[in-house]
């Protein structure tokens, strides 16, 4: 029942998160920069959650030095450098080997689960991820075509860094949630990133600065409290009860629910080799949870209920 409970919020956390390119690509990419449109996203999600915070401002009293530099370290790895390395590495490489290396997060987190954490994994887990990252990516990227060309090292560098940030940000919050509660250690990742991106805006000489329209505003505004504030939140109430690489496998259908609002929104169409891979996807993904259950992983001790 736990692991029901487990999969529903992470599963609900990947519906949210595939609002959000349709939002982005509909409304706001050709008017507004990539920096302004991180910034209010998470503007937005940290004064959603202010409220909910402030009654247990006490769990901060418990936190060491090196906890709020293991946040901060999520707030630079998973929020600033990985956003700025997904939109960067299109200068590099093909769109469909960006995406590519986006889906790779859950094989990081096996590797950096054994480097540093000592998990054994067993042969099945690893099979079934391997399943999970490939027909995902097939979901979404047609790779006849799709090539690398010569000279895009750099672009493939940033892009493993990208996919070790995301995984290694995953295991940090893993390990956070047994002093925080989810809509906090939320808060407060997306807190640090508001802050220096709000510097940097002030700052900063060129670009767009802090100027929006009002509808523009609005749908940052769904954005940052449904995607981040919410979806974030119910992805760490998952994630405080089953292990990270089966949580970062069930991120891999926030691109299918994308491309089922495209399909709606968008006039975007599914392929029979699409559609044959999301079946695959959604397989394997019954299987690793399946495993999951029967395997029984132990539960971290958690604060209080959210």
């Amino acid at each position: 029942m736990i692991y029901s409970r487990s999969f529903l919020a992470l599963l609900s956390a990947s519906i949210l998160w595939g609002l959000e390119p349709v939002i982005v690509k509909l409304f706001l990419l050709e008017n507004l920069t990539a920096t302004t449109i991180v910034f209010y996203k998470f503007l937005f999600c940290c004064l959603a959650l202010l409220p909910f915070n402030l009654p247990i401002l006490s769990e901060l009293k418990s936190l060491t030095r090196g906890q709020w530099l293991r946040i901060l370290a999520m707030s630079l790895v998973g929020s600033l450098f990985g956003n700025y390395v997904y939109t960067a590495a299109f200068r590099y490489v093909n769109i469909g080997i960006v995406m590519l290396f986006e889906k790779m997060q859950p094989v990081m987190v096996i590797v950096l689960s054994m480097a540093f954490l000592k998990r054994e994994f067993r042969f099945a887990e690893i099979v079934w991820v391997l399943v999970a990252v490939i027909s995902s990516f097939f979901v979404v990227v047609d790779l006849r075509g799709t090539e690398i060309a010569g000279g895009q090292t750099q672009g493939i560098a940033l892009l493993v860094g990208m996919a070790t940030g995301y995984a290694l940000v995953t295991l940090i919050g893993k390990q956070m949630l047994s002093t925080l509660s989810p809509h906090m250690l939320n808060f407060l990742r997306h807190l640090f990133a508001t802050l220096i991106l709000a510097g940097y805006l002030t700052l900063g000489t060129q670009g767009q600065g802090f100027a929006v329209s009002a509808a523009s505003l609005i749908w940052l505004a769904l954005i940052g409290v449904f995607a981040y504030a919410l979806g974030f939140t119910v992805y760490y109430i998952g994630l405080r009860a089953v292990s990270p690489v089966f949580a970062t496998v069930v991120e891999l259908l926030s691109p299918l629910f994308g491309m089922i609002l495209g399909y709606f929104f968008l006039a975007e169409s599914f392929s029979i080799f699409q559609l044959v891979n999301i079946a695959v996807l959604v397989l394997s993904i019954y299987r690793l949870t399946a495993l999951e259950t029967r395997l029984g992983r132990p539960l971290p001790k958690t604060v209080a209920p959210v």
